[in-house]
């Protein structure tokens, strides 16, 4: 389900799609909405400029024990895929599944992991209400017609700079050159946690670039009409990709698209142009109150 906030104007020249995923949050919506209304006004006039919101959900029922298991297995393995992307050094195959092994021993058959089981099972509904918004907000920018996408969640946070930072961001002249982009504008989790370090070129004042697409958290992301064809290409062949939650999601398509040679432009914002609110503190986290 969508909502559009403002009028659809297109131009194959520079045109950007702003979309919104949220859950309708009394708490977040007014505070993002506005400032998205910023943003709007700051870039037209050097952009024909289409916003969207995706916020429709069913009510969150707990995901069974047996499609749990089925995401654990997903995970598990794309973890050790994820590792290889990174060129990061991965254990023995045995060793890892007895790790999985161990891991699904607690619990799903001991009584001691029963209290992390359900949260699990709660968590796996929101996780997937996530993953399938980013996924209609994808489909409706391929419908748009815009040549760029900035995905917001509502946990996102503007700083000061902000405006400023994205506007000369998308006046950059490699945006231009390059036919597929992936821009991370709100980082998450810390840089040493994600273990990209390999894959990074070089640094300049305002991000770090990397030879290969990575993500951190989906919070705030800037990306491109044909890679987002590339991405959907791979949902519709293989539709239980569907079953990650959305940063995960990202992941396992951008290792799948390694084996098509894919050729992409990737910069994460350091320091970031905008705040994960859930992270930095300035929202509590939504999944922790059962919705999202």
């Amino acid at each position: 389900m969508q909502r559009p906030t403002a009028p659809i104007m297109a131009s194959p020249e520079a045109s950007l799609l702003i979309a919104l995923i949220h859950n309708n949050s009394e708490s977040r919506c007014p505070y993002i909405r506005g400032r998205i209304g910023e943003l709007c006004g700051a870039l037209r006039g050097n952009f024909a400029i289409q916003t969207l919101e995706v916020f429709f959900q069913p009510e969150p029922v707990p995901q069974t024990s047996w499609m749990s298991f089925a995401r654990d297995l997903m995970k598990w393995r794309l973890e050790r895929r994820w590792k290889q992307y990174r060129e990061l050094p991965t254990r023995s195959w045995a060793t890892d599944i007895k790790k999985l092994i161990r891991h699904c021993a607690c619990m799903y058959l001991s009584g001691s992991g029963a209290q992390d089981l359900a949260r699990a099972k709660q968590h796996s509904t929101l996780e997937l209400a996530v993953a399938d918004k980013h996924i209609r907000a994808w489909t409706q920018f391929m419908e748009s017609g815009a040549e760029w996408m900035i995905v917001f969640e509502d946990d996102a946070v503007f700083r000061e700079d902000s405006i400023r930072r994205l506007l000369d961001l998308l006046q950059d002249s490699s945006l231009r050159s390059s036919q597929h982009i992936y821009i991370d504008l709100s980082g998450g989790c810390p840089c040493d946690g994600i273990q990209v370090d390999r894959l990074e070129t070089h640094r300049d004042a305002s991000f770090r670039h990397f030879r290969k697409p990575v993500t951190n958290t989906t919070c705030t992301y800037l990306i491109s009409r044909p890679l987002v064809g590339l991405l959907l290409e791979q949902v519709v062949r293989r539709p239980w990709l569907r079953l990650h939650q959305s940063d995960w999601l990202l992941n396992a398509l951008f290792v799948r698209l390694e084996k098509q040679g894919l050729d992409c432009l990737c910069m994460h914002a350091s320091p970031t142009i905008f705040s994960h609110g859930s992270v930095t503190g300035e929202y509590a986290s939504t999944f922790d109150q059962g919705r999202y």
